[in-house]
């Protein structure tokens, strides 16, 4: 489980990720830092958050975003390739397990769903065994 945990703090500290121009903006004062920083006007300003406007999350140019997205599902499939390499199965399974905190609504299918996302179902399957489900 520790290199799993491994993957994981490296893969959320995105050392991947190119973030030129585009960044992420949750207040007044870091929208404006960000756009100074990419040399941008507010009416050439992309906002790809969740919600639309300012203070959505990422924010950037066409091409920044592009970018980003770019170098976003790199990491994401070089994450997902170093887990299948260096990590079993039941150890993702594991982990997710208490990450989801499946043993307190004792269903397991978000600990589950992580780790078909990795390995397929096919393997999880038959390599995997679950604590517990509801269904």
């Amino acid at each position: 489980m520790k290199k799993y945990e491994e993957l994981l703090r490296e893969r959320y500290e995105g050392k991947m990720l190119d973030y030129n121009g585009s960044f992420f903006a949750f207040s007044e004062e870091q929208l404006e830092q960000g756009m100074a920083k990419i040399g941008v006007t507010d009416k050439n300003l992309i906002y790809a958050g969740f919600t639309k406007g300012p203070l959505s999350g990422l924010c950037g140019t066409e091409e920044g975003l592009n970018r980003f997205w770019k170098s976003f599902k790199l990491q994401e499939q070089n994450f997902k390739d170093r887990v299948q390499k260096e990590c079993t199965p039941q150890e993702v399974y594991d982990y997710e397990f208490q990450n989801y905190e499946c043993g307190v609504i004792w269903d397991d299918e978000e600990a589950y769903n992580a780790t078909v996302r990795i390995y397929g179902k096919e393997v999880v399957d038959v390599q995997v065994k679950r604590r517990c489900r509801i269904s």
